[in-house]
């Protein structure tokens, strides 16, 4: 009888654990990626001394726990091959909820050839740490298209 009741309580807690890796006890989800419009990002003085464009799409988003916060990595797809300097910048809400960047990358030189996708793709990443993120509940960046956002 013992062998039994042990046997299904091991078969009831290994059946739980696959719903433990999509519940909301786990870190790992506690910020999912979604397309988002920039509606609630309120314009600063960061955007008009900030020359460069916003890269045109995003493609991808996450959040890396790292010692002490977390590292904000966004992939975007450039217009053309070549584009650097790529840097995710700050930008002021009114939501203290909200914390907002933009995704700015340098252009190439004109007459860049456009190149296949995978030679467009850019990179930036930026350090948030445990104090940035006490209280957020969204983290949005902006591109050309729209953005993404991560969500609590």
């Amino acid at each position: 009888m013992k062998i039994a009741v042990t046997l299904g309580l091991c078969a009831v807690l290994l059946a739980g654990c696959s719903r433990v890796s999509e519940s909301r006890l786990n870190p790992l989800n506690w910020f999912r990626s979604e397309p988002e419009a920039p509606a609630q990002l309120v314009p600063n003085r960061a955007r008009a001394t900030d020359p460069r464009p916003l890269v045109p799409q995003i493609t991808g988003l996450r959040l890396d726990p790292a010692p002490g916060g977390a590292i904000l990595v966004a992939r975007g797809l450039a217009a053309r091959q070549g584009a650097h300097d790529a840097a995710l910048v700050f930008v002021a809400t009114q939501n203290p909820a909200l914390i907002g960047f933009e995704f700015r990358a340098e252009a190439p030189e004109p007459g860049t050839p456009i190149g296949a996708p995978a030679t467009r793709n850019i990179t930036a990443a930026r350090f948030l740490s445990d104090a940035d993120l006490a209280g957020i509940r969204q983290i949005q960046v902006l591109a050309a298209d729209g953005g993404r956002a991560l969500r609590r």
